[in-house]
């Protein structure tokens, strides 16, 4: 191969490399987003959480089986509200938000009254623009716009496998909150949250990756054809008196 060969191989090479790295995707604006490391919930450092935005950490929050768990205190002297958040810088290609969830729920052995607990998830950028993605309660989930019921069903253990789009919030940093509110219903409600993450959709490849491609394409085509029109013998010519192989 001489030199010309060389660097057509080199250059279709490293066109492949860029083009094929363009369209990796990256899923880690969410840290530690399927709970395999026990969040300390109160660091500053990834998940927090708080009891009616004044208790950090929230002690209706915890890890367990590599899951964060979300509980109403199940009283009627307990928190209104029990939330998990961390702090998120949607890149230029997100692309969806998808986590999944289980709710539960068991009498907790008081008189309730008013509404059910609910669960809603949550985002409010710092330029305040806010965006409620869903809301799930006994019933199911729902639209938190609307509060019409939505199509979603679980799994055949009971867990909800969401994904929203989320490329109008790019470029936007915030905070994402999952928020589970008592409201006394006579109900200990159970959420149950796992793999959290927000994935990007390929960039674009940029127009030099592209040109090196075709030129790499266009080198490798030219030195195909000249192997055509080239005999065998007459490319590689015998190497110490040996015959070339026909």
């Amino acid at each position: 191969m001489n030199a010309r060969e060389q660097l057509n191989v080199i250059a279709l090479g490293l066109a492949l490399s860029l083009t094929l790295s363009a369209g990796t995707a990256r899923a880690d604006m969410i840290g530690n987003g399927n709970f395999d490391a026990a969040p300390d919930f109160s660091d500053g450092s990834g998940w927090e959480s708080s009891d009616d935005f004044s208790t950090l950490p929230s002690s209706y929050v915890s890890r367990e089986n590599g899951r964060a768990v979300l509980r109403t205190s199940g009283t009627t002297d307990g928190p209104f509200l029990v939330t998990l958040f961390q702090d998120v810088a949607f890149s230029s290609q997100a692309a969806a938000l998808k986590f999944d969830l289980k709710f539960d729920q068991v009498d907790d052995q008081t008189t309730g009254s008013g509404f059910g607990d609910f669960f809603q998830v949550s985002f409010v950028g710092t330029n305040f623009q806010q965006t409620a993605f869903i809301g799930v309660d006994a019933a199911g989930p729902y639209d938190p716009q609307t509060f019409l019921p939505r199509a979603d069903t679980a799994d055949s253990l009971g867990w909800y496998h969401f994904s929203f789009d989320v490329t109008s919030l790019r470029d936007i940093s915030g905070t994402l909150y999952f928020d589970l509110k008592d409201y006394k219903d006579g109900k200990l409600t159970t959420i149950t949250l796992d793999d959290v993450i927000v994935t990007e959709t390929a960039p674009v490849p940029e127009p030099a990756a592209m040109l090196l491609f075709g030129t790499g394409l266009a080198g490798l085509a030219g030195v195909c054809r000249w192997k055509k029109q080239t005999p065998w013998r007459a490319a590689f010519p015998a190497n110490g008196g040996e015959e070339g192989r026909e």
